[in-house]
């Protein structure tokens, strides 16, 4: 079948992976497009990322290696290069993807999907001589490590904190940083935040607070800067609940579309990148603990500060006639918000395959926002 886009990747839909000769073309068909290419792997996929490689020089692009790495380390060598283009290779269970990334290091807009689609299908495999180069950038990886390691953080008293990650590099990271202290008798708080494998987000967890998740996470952070006097930039898909919040503060939040290629969506997008908390767990983290030092607050006493709201995300497979259900979604919403009361939203948008929807919903009741996604699917008749 070959390589498709799709949510959380790009791999062949039927195996699930990526052969040597599919990297190649990929390789090939994204230094049609784009100039300097940084790359970065979570394992040593030196197969995949000679192939793609291979494909990158034999155009006469340049590439920038960071080796093995997270993509949180790759989008920071992306910004750091101030380039428009990079690469991740992600293995999973003998699984391979490609996740490319485009300026200020977010996912590809509509606009370069499509030019991305049309230029691997179409791509042509030649023998050249290669004025291109590798260029070795690890270093860039320890930089982000050094600013990680050396923010100057103050760990709440009488609170243990540890920082834990599935990926080996962020859990070596943060051996040395996280707290250690013995139990001398007296109460401590635990609180555990855990970092996803990409290094993207995070989550904690405590007695006090149960399971408190990434969106909550951000949303004191939020409550912080509109304290500060600062707006904030969101996806369309983050919880609204951040808008009401915003409100009560006197501060915006101000909306983007993460595919679109228009210019207010594109210049919201590079604001975000001044708030770094949005886009990387470590810095999300350290945002919550400087959180805790300035309000002088637990953690739980911060989410208390939230009102309280559930959300979900659904991948519904839409049997008959998809292409029409998107379509009559995306006709009567704006910004693909299809259903907003009182008692919630619900955003729908097409997957990249464009045989299923995607749901998120919000819900700020009792019934939760998979409930909330139900009904509204009982209501619209879709199957």
């Amino acid at each position: 079948m070959g390589l498709t886009i799709n949510d959380d990747g790009i791999y062949d839909s039927e195996t699930f992976t990526v052969s040597c000769l599919d990297a190649l073309k990929f390789g090939t068909a994204y230094a049609d497009i784009y100039d300097d290419i940084v790359i970065g792997t979570d394992s040593r996929c030196l197969a995949i990322f000679n192939a793609l490689s291979s494909g990158i020089l034999s155009r006469s692009k340049n590439i920038w290696s960071c080796g093995n790495c997270t993509q949180a380390q790759l989008k920071y060598a992306i910004t750091t290069l101030k380039l428009n283009a990079g690469i991740f290779i992600e293995s999973s269970c003998g699984n391979i993807k490609l996740i490319p990334f485009s300026k200020y290091g977010f996912s590809l807009d509509s606009t370069e999907e499509k030019t991305l689609s049309d230029t691997i299908s179409s791509v042509k495999l030649v023998s050249s001589y290669s004025d291109g180069k590798i260029t070795d950038s690890s270093t860039l990886n320890e930089m982000y490590n050094s600013e990680v390691k050396y923010k100057q953080i103050n760990f709440p008293p009488e609170t243990n904190i540890q920082i834990n990650s599935s990926n080996p590099l962020i859990k070596n990271l943060f051996h040395n940083i996280c707290t250690d202290k013995k139990n001398s008798g007296e109460y401590r708080k635990n609180i555990t935040f855990q970092i996803s494998a990409d290094g993207l987000r995070a989550s904690a967890y405590s007695f006090e607070t149960g399971f408190v998740f990434y969106e909550k996470l951000i949303l004191i952070c939020c409550i912080s800067e509109f304290k500060k006097g600062n707006d904030i930039p969101l996806p369309y898909s983050f919880p609204v609940i951040a808008d009401r919040l915003a409100t009560q503060y006197g501060r915006s939040v101000f909306r983007f579309n993460p595919s679109s290629d228009k210019v207010n969506d594109i210049s919201i997008k590079s604001i975000s990148l001044d708030f770094p908390f949005l886009n990387d767990g470590a810095a999300l983290i350290f945002s919550i603990l400087k959180s805790m030092e300035t309000e002088k607050k637990s953690l739980d006493n911060l989410i208390n500060d939230i009102p309280e709201f559930t959300t979900t995300v659904k991948y519904i497979n839409i049997k008959n006639n998809p292409e029409d259900t998107i379509k009559q979604i995306q006709n009567t919403s704006e910004n693909n918000i299809c259903y907003e009361q009182e008692d919630g939203r619900i955003i729908a948008k097409a997957s990249k395959s464009g045989k299923s929807l995607i749901l998120y919903a919000e819900s700020y009741r009792a019934e939760s926002a998979d409930e909330l996604c139900s009904s509204w699917m009982l209501g619209t008749g879709i199957r």
